[in-house]
């Protein structure tokens, strides 16, 4: 076959524009979700175990995009200065109402290998209305002899399902 420059620009243009036609084609499939979401104060532990640690909540509302459907997540994080050996960090995750109820809870989570950070998550789908949650969750840390449980700054309540 003999190729000419012609030829390459001619095969390399029709290429792209396949491209960026199926991808526009595409694109239009995918779904979104409206989320607003909402922090709450770090909280700082410090030389545990040769360790210093930070927790946060994070409160999220949302509306899926493909099936139109209302949720609520609490997140719960921890953060290692650096890496910590596996066990070593532990996130607990509870998402109350705007009563105080908490109406959705995790099993503890620990770090199952060596991790400067985890996460967990409680979550509540399918939700009428615009009921308000916030995020409030514990985490542990081991201290080399057995955990110390901290309870973390709460988020504020959320209600925004449209953002």
């Amino acid at each position: 076959m003999n190729f000419t420059a012609n030829t390459i620009r001619s095969s390399l243009r029709n290429f792209l524009c396949g491209i960026v036609v199926g991808t526009l084609c595409i694109a239009p499939t995918f779904s979104t979700n409206a989320e607003s979401l909402s922090k709450g104060q770090i909280s700082n532990m410090s030389n545990i175990n040769g360790y210093s640690y930070t927790a946060q909540n994070t409160i999220v509302t949302g509306l899926e995009g493909s099936s139109s459907y209302k949720y609520a997540r609490a997140y719960t994080n921890i953060n290692a200065n650096t890496n910590v050996p596996g066990g070593f960090m532990g996130v607990y995750a509870r998402l109350f109402d705007s009563a105080g109820n908490a109406v959705s809870i995790t099993d503890w989570y620990y770090n199952p290998s060596n991790r400067s950070g985890i996460s967990n998550s409680a979550e509540l789908l399918y939700l009428s209305g615009t009921p308000a949650y916030r995020s409030q969750g514990y985490v542990k840390v081991w201290n080399g002899t057995d955990y110390w449980t901290y309870n973390t700054f709460a988020t504020p309540y959320l209600n925004d399902y449209t953002s």
